[in-house]
């Protein structure tokens, strides 16, 4: 009850309260600040804050995949302006909507796949959202690149495109950010690849060289052994740097024609630092603006980064256990019958992706929920009598119709199938 009393977004004075409670934060129970973040929540949500507007207002989204982001994709247009992408779709339906109508704990909007059958009971839009992140992180849109870490190594992480500068695509961001800001409302563990340099700014944290490792791990490294080498003598260095996006940039005015030496090596790890650190301030920035409408930045002051993207984005490894655990049968009969092991069985034999897989499948998103926010459980039905048959996805209802398959192996083939190519799905999702 003390927090509400402390605006934690106006920190900026070291005497202040909300200063020291910033800085004390890592000390401070999680189940403490899950509360007063919940009551942030209630009290910013949409049945609290409606927007000033008496007009009937819309709440169906119309996008076709099969379509214009079908050949948006076959055309190869990458580029946010003229891609015909989900996301792009999403953006230009939500844009002009209050923020208020994002603030729902629950589902924002409705969504309609144009050409394509169901009903949206909210599998739909969470297809939808995870199609739109999914999509943000591919090489069909050009709004963030891999990180230097992950093009060398093969791991994830993604950084904005410095080059999407102008206001409409800084506009693109600030949508980004409402999305970051709806998953966590409505716990959908969107999956957001971030390093930890843009989760900190995000709650506005300070970041430092560790953060840029994260990103950047053999570029850090040569500017370190770049600083502590005694002698450089031989190597044609300027004072220039190539930026995330292969585009090389002057650090100081007249940087091309200006040698690195012994002497000014210093200046120039400095100035090759400071760009790293700044290279995407204002995209970063126009994620934030968008976030802070959905939630509200008096709270942000009280996470870490690391509590902040766990509630945004959830564990990507799905626990076959945790799922048990949240699972209801048809009948006792049916929780003990062959199929059922079978199931299990396959479950725990598939790759965490084919699981994630299977996930997306049966409930429209790719992750579980974070323990204790589980409002909806597992379902598995018996259908039918043909083994031949496809399994059955009611992706509104996380439920799983499975027909009597005799062995695991044609269980396996049946809801690889399913899963692959989607056949199984009912039209209610």
């Amino acid at each position: 009850n003390l927090l509400n009393l402390v605006d934690l977004s106006r920190a900026e004075f070291p005497w202040s309260i909300a200063s020291k409670v910033r800085e004390s934060s890592y000390m401070i129970f999680a189940d403490v600040k899950n509360k007063f973040l919940q009551m942030a929540l209630m009290a910013t949500s949409f049945r609290v804050m409606r927007p000033p507007t008496r007009r009937r207002h819309r709440t169906e989204i119309t996008v076709d995949r099969v379509g214009a982001a079908a050949r948006s994709k076959a055309q190869g247009l990458t580029e946010p302006l003229r891609s015909s992408g989900v996301f792009v779709q999403l953006y230009k339906g939500l844009k002009d909507w209050h923020p208020a109508y994002l603030r729902r704990s629950g589902q924002s909007f409705r969504v309609k796949f144009l050409s394509e059958r169901g009903v949206d009971a909210g599998g739909l839009y969470r297809e939808c959202l995870n199609e739109a992140v999914e999509e943000l992180f591919s090489p069909h849109l050009s709004l963030f690149l891999k990180t230097p870490n992950t093009l060398n190594e093969g791991g994830i992480g993604y950084v904005p495109n410095a080059k999407c500068s102008t206001p409409s695509h800084l506009k693109m961001y600030e949508f980004v950010g409402k999305l970051i800001g709806m998953s966590l409302r409505s716990d959908a563990c969107l999956a957001f690849e971030f390093p930890s340099l843009i989760w900190k700014m995000l709650i506005g944290n300070p970041t430092n060289k560790e953060d840029l490792k994260s990103i950047d791990l053999a570029g850090m490294q040569a500017l370190e052994r770049l600083r502590n080498d005694p002698s450089i003598e031989g190597a044609d260095l300027r004072f220039v740097l190539t930026n995330t996006g292969g585009e090389e940039v002057e650090l100081m005015r007249y940087g091309r024609s200006m040698r690195v030496d012994a002497t000014n090596k210093g200046r120039y790890c400095d100035l090759s630092e400071e760009y790293k650190l700044h290279e995407f301030d204002s995209q970063i920035q126009a994620i934030r603006r968008g976030f802070i409408t959905i939630v509200p930045e008096r709270v942000l002051g009280l996470m870490l980064w690391s509590e902040l993207e766990e509630l945004v984005v959830g564990s990507s490894e799905i626990d076959i256990g945790v799922l048990k655990a949240h699972t209801t049968y048809g009948s006792r009969s049916f929780e003990r019958s062959a199929t059922v092991k079978h199931f299990w069985a396959v479950l725990e034999s598939f790759t965490n992706e084919e699981r994630a897989m299977f996930v997306r499948f049966a409930w429209g998103r790719s992750r579980l929920p974070r323990s204790g926010h589980w409002d909806n459980n597992f379902t598995l039905m018996r259908c039918g009598v043909d083994p031949n048959r496809l399994p059955v996805a009611h992706t509104c209802f996380f439920q799983l119709d499975l027909p009597p398959y005799r062995t695991e192996d044609e269980l396996r083939e049946r809801l690889l199938l399913a899963i692959n190519d989607g056949a199984g799905v009912m039209g209610l999702a």
